[in-house]
């Protein structure tokens, strides 16, 4: 079931479209608190999704050795996303952001 998450729904496989709608439009229910335009809730959305895929991929693959707990650590992830979100949303963007314009280290 995981695996079919991966992957953008083809055109023509109607059902996953559906089920593929009906996923993004929770995501997009919790998002809307952060007063995002609809191309930086996409963004939000894919690095929602790499954060978890990444954090699943590990933990499958026994990735993490150490012994801090992987559930405070999956917290940490998410608390700190949460947090960009809520700078992003005090920014108060009404122009899109360029992407070297999230954090001076990515200006070059």
């Amino acid at each position: 079931m995981y695996g079919a998450t991966l992957r953008a729904p083809r055109p023509d496989d109607i059902a996953l479209q559906q089920i593929a709608g009906d996923v993004l439009d929770i995501v997009r229910a919790i998002l809307v608190t952060f007063n995002l335009s609809e191309d930086m809730t996409i963004h939000a959305i894919r690095g929602f999704r790499s954060i978890v895929h990444g954090f699943v991929s590990l933990e499958a693959g026994h990735g993490f050795g150490l012994p801090q707990s992987i559930y405070e650590s999956f917290q940490f992830i998410m608390q700190s996303f949460i947090a960009g979100l809520e700078a992003n949303e005090r920014r108060e963007c009404e122009h899109e952001c360029e992407f070297t314009d999230l954090h001076p280290a990515l200006s070059g």
